[in-house]
């Protein structure tokens, strides 16, 4: 791990010391939050799937606004359709934040018995990719799908996926089965399977992990990102450890400085068909 670290600060890791573990709390509680969310389900393997949509205030004056697509963590999971709006959600309509960042966000919520990867966290252990995602990550495609036929004022070109914990993972892969969907990836505190690192080439990724976490262990992070590195990925992607830091990373990379403009400053390159694709 000493070499790990000596060549991550060579290339330009970026290590963050933070004090704590921080509780993250609503911005705004129940109906204020829901309010702002439309609500949505898709039906995909026998079942509804469901999520909320938040639409930009300035959507009816006309333009193009970005999509963020946010995939929450294992204590979100449910059927209220409203536990997944924590975290960057409820962040994204603080006033500050709503107009400096308008956008589309598609918050998804996986059910409780369901997951939107496969990892073995208890283990500790990744998992070779899957030939075909599991049907919660599926259903995110559609529900993709489903926003982007519904709101054309989405810039296709500008479409942004994050998550945390098992959301980072779920990001991860969700970014491996569709490259050609987004303009950037940002996870948090998750990992993937490093031997499927060459299906992210050329997309800008800028991973976030607690050099503390005991929960998804931070070679997750590490080793995805090293992949990378070794297959000299162009944007060269960037990693973020936190010192002494646990399980609650997503505090800092969602509400510092630096993450939020880097990805809203993210472009691809033009394709006709984004979203249509309707494989997992």
């Amino acid at each position: 791990m000493n070499c790990f670290r000596f060549h991550a600060a060579f290339v330009g890791l970026v290590l963050v010391g933070i004090l704590g573990f921080v509780i993250p709390i609503y911005a705004q509680d129940g109906p204020d939050l829901a309010e702002r969310f439309s609500e949505g389900a898709v039906e995909h393997s026998g079942r509804d799937y469901r999520f909320r949509l938040l639409q930009p205030k300035a959507v009816a004056s006309g333009g193009s606004f970005p999509l963020v697509v946010f995939l929450h963590g294992v204590g979100e999971r449910g059927s209220d359709n409203l536990a997944q709006l924590r975290h960057l959600p409820e962040l994204m309509v603080t006033e500050g934040f709503e107009k400096k960042f308008p956008c589309f966000l598609l918050a998804p919520q996986c059910p409780k018995d369901d997951l939107w990867t496969n990892q073995d966290w208890k283990g500790k252990k990744i998992l070779p990719l899957p030939a075909e995602s599991n049907a919660a990550l599926a259903a995110v495609i559609v529900q993709i799908q489903r926003v982007l036929k519904d709101n054309p004022s989405i810039d296709r070109n500008r479409i942004y996926l994050t998550g945390l914990s098992m959301g980072g993972c779920g990001a991860w892969e969700l970014a491996m089965r569709k490259p050609e969907w987004f303009a950037a990836l940002a996870p948090v505190c998750g990992g993937a399977d490093p031997q499927q690192a060459k299906r992210l080439l050329g997309m800008p990724i800028w991973a976030f992990h607690g050099d503390q976490d005991d929960v998804v262990v931070t070679d997750w992070s590490r080793d995805m990102i090293a992949a990378l590195w070794a297959l000299d990925a162009r944007p060269a992607p960037r990693y973020t450890e936190y010192q002494d830091v646990g399980h609650g990373s997503w505090d800092s990379a969602y509400q510092g400085d630096e993450l939020l403009p880097w990805l809203f400053k993210q472009f691809r390159k033009p394709a006709e068909k984004v979203g249509e694709d309707s494989g997992a």
